[in-house]
């Protein structure tokens, strides 16, 4: 961690922690089971977003709805059609409406990922899908995922992701923080991805050619060069 003295940064540690608790316990335990039964991680490729970030919550953001586009520009066009309908509908202050109208022309006349209005950071967002594989086989459900759909075809099926917070610092258990040290390594290598993007993929900052994860006497995983 030559490039970063004292504290290491948020988004380069991941916090292991553990709880004594029963349900924690069987999950942590089935999320190894899975592991070793289905070692390998394949990417199946990027889909994007909507994230947020206002006073007060750096370095963390949280997230506005599903990432389930496959287009940044898709998700441009449902950011600018936010931002309009909050000036017109959920604001009387002309400071705030003009502040929100600036970051609507912008996304209108620029390919931005990322705006500000009133204070608050908008950004366009990546998230790529992953699955875990063994013996030619892909991971099924595992016991222990939520699995709460019923018989109600007419029931609104609440969204996971709407207003979850993307805060690297926070405590995890051991299978998370093991899962997330594999998705660092990771690389587009399938010829279907164009050899740019493959290229890219492999010389990330702390990418697979340069990481080495550490582990302090607190749980703390870092990743330095």
């Amino acid at each position: 961690m030559d490039d970063h003295s004292g504290k290491s940064p948020d988004h380069l540690t991941i916090n292991v922690t553990h709880r004594d608790d029963p349900v924690f316990e069987v999950t942590e335990a089935d999320a190894f089971a899975s592991v070793r039964r289905y070692p390998n991680i394949v990417v199946r490729g990027p889909l994007f977003g909507l994230a947020e970030q206002r006073r007060g919550d750096r370095p963390r953001w949280r997230l506005m709805g599903e990432l389930d586009t496959g287009f940044p520009q898709m998700v441009r066009d449902e950011l600018n059609s936010h931002l309009w309908f909050t000036a017109r509908d959920e604001t009387e202050d002309r400071a705030e409406r003009r502040s929100l109208l600036a970051a609507v022309a912008r996304l209108e006349t620029e390919k931005a990922d990322e705006v500000s209005a009133c204070g608050v950071r908008y950004r366009v967002v990546r998230a790529d899908e992953f699955a875990r594989i063994g013996d030619g086989r892909l991971e099924p459900p595992r016991a222990t995922d939520p699995d709460d759909d019923g018989w109600d075809l007419d029931a609104t099926e609440p969204c996971r992701t709407d207003g979850f917070v993307v805060d690297h610092a926070a405590a995890v258990g051991l299978s998370e923080g093991v899962g997330r040290a594999g998705l660092l390594q990771l690389a587009y290598t399938a010829d279907r991805f164009p050899a740019d993007v493959r290229a890219d993929s492999d010389v990330d900052q702390y990418g697979p050619s340069r990481i080495h994860p550490l582990m302090d006497e607190h749980g703390n995983i870092t990743y330095g060069t």
